[in-house]
């Protein structure tokens, strides 16, 4: 009888456990069927997400094209075989799309830098007035056609002048943010504008993630190749790295890390550039904890290539995601050939890199452009920047 006993408790134990393991399968299988119907946003970097970055890169890259074609159309344009240059009856604009009031885009929402862009302007009047300034806003809206385009600025009343009105115009993803001007950072005062944006865009970046640039910085292609590093920037010198151009995903570790050594900072001391271009080179070199582009982000540049390496020099930047004008690097001097006064119907022959870089902003590529009455001209031979020696190395 005991045997007996023992044996049905011990087969209805079996039974017992044989339904458990069927439920846990059965709630496992369903799992596991929601989860190939409904797969999760990945937001982390690996070898399928980066497919699918290239595939949305050239998506978009084919939509350029797409804007381009219609443009030249619009324009009755026609190409010289074998020329770089195209003939047109008026002005080939690409149509600028932007916008989605700063919601993910539903395209291209594989990355962990969001497709939002910061600019920053301080100072006691809006100087947002040159046409450089409205080719770097018009490039950065038309090639990486951004869900919005923040400038953030501490300038009360009015800020209409030509440039300012024309870029509110023509561009729909603007949206002015006002924001207080930092005069401290971990207690210390910081007294210039230029200090201050730069503490400012560190506190954005670690916030909102998003593209930073320079209100001098004209954009090439689109930057999506760039959005799957927490954070992405340009080496200026050997030495150094900019601060005028960076990508970073909420809450960088590289971006925290940069913040964190102004802790040190001491009004009057190292200059202001050492906490700009020194400390992030520093720090990527202890840490590596960005992506860092030897030439296609920050160069030429006139401390490195030359002063007249971003005006009138004849450099090549197809591979260039953006071009950092710098003219504080050589207006007003010997270098300065007027580049703040030059509009389209300047650029549009000019045969040099800003030449070049104004053309993509406007028209989508870097041929001349000449009218059927105008005797016509090729592009001048182009050289390519050195590549800095290795960090490694050094």
């Amino acid at each position: 009888m005991r045997r007996s006993r023992l044996t049905k408790l011990g087969c209805s134990c079996i039974l017992r456990n044989k339904k458990v393991i069927l439920r846990v399968a059965t709630i496992f299988c369903f799992c596991k069927m929601i989860i190939l119907c409904f797969p999760a946003k990945i937001k982390s970097v690996d070898i399928n997400n980066m497919d699918k970055t290239r595939k949305d890169l050239t998506s978009r890259s084919k939509d350029i094209s797409q804007l381009v074609e219609n443009a030249r159309k619009a324009a009755n344009c026609s190409a010289e075989v074998n020329r770089s240059y195209i003939v047109c009856d008026r002005l080939p604009f690409t149509k600028i799309i932007c916008g989605n009031d700063g919601e993910q885009d539903n395209v291209y929402n594989e990355y962990i830098v969001p497709n939002e862009v910061h600019f920053i302007w301080f100072g006691e009047e809006f100087g947002i007035s040159h046409f450089f300034q409205y080719l770097a806003l018009r490039s950065i809206a038309s090639i990486q056609q951004p869900n919005v385009i923040f400038i953030h600025h501490n300038v009360h009343g009015n800020k209409s002048n030509l440039i300012w009105d024309r870029i509110m115009k023509e561009i729909p993803c603007i949206k002015l943010v006002w924001r207080k001007e930092p005069t401290t950072i971990f207690g210390h005062d910081i007294s210039t504008h230029t200090l201050r944006s730069d503490v400012a865009r560190l506190r954005i970046l670690l916030e909102r993630g998003g593209i930073y640039a320079d209100i001098d910085v004209i954009t090439l292609k689109p930057l999506d190749d760039l959005r799957n590093y927490p954070a992405t920037l340009g080496r200026s010198l050997s030495n150094k790295i900019s601060n005028g151009f960076i990508l970073a995903q909420p809450g960088a570790s590289f971006i925290r890390d940069w913040l964190e050594q102004y802790r040190n900072y001491e009004e009057g001391g190292k200059p202001y550039a050492y906490w700009g271009v020194n400390i992030p080179m520093q720090l990527y070199v202890r840490r590596r904890s960005a992506h860092l582009e030897d030439t296609n982000i920050n160069r030429p540049n006139p401390w490195a290539d030359g002063f007249d390496s971003t005006s009138t020099a004849h450099y090549d930047i197809t591979d260039n995601f953006v071009l950092h004008l710098h003219p504080d690097g050589f207006v007003g001097g010997e270098w300065d050939v007027g580049i703040t006064e030059w509009d389209e119907w300047r650029l549009r022959r000019l045969d040099s890199v800003y030449g070049s870089a104004a053309r993509i902003a406007m028209f989508g590529s870097q041929e001349l452009v000449f009218f059927p009455s105008e005797e016509s001209f090729g592009m001048s031979p182009k050289q390519r920047v050195r590549s800095f020696p290795s960090i490694d190395e050094e």
